[in-house]
């Protein structure tokens, strides 16, 4: 997903209540202590 804000990011990803949705949040969970946001090395658009 491509989005300038992050917590609007956020946001959208928690409408979806999907399976594979629910599984990913689940490993985020139990395998990332904390996330960083980094800064992109470069910008590419098709």
């Amino acid at each position: 997903m491509r989005q300038d804000d992050i917590e609007k990011v956020y946001a959208n990803l928690a409408k979806f209540q999907l399976p594979v949705r629910l599984f990913h949040v689940e490993c985020w969970k139990k395998y990332c202590e904390e996330c960083t946001v980094l800064e992109p090395i470069f910008d590419l658009q098709r």
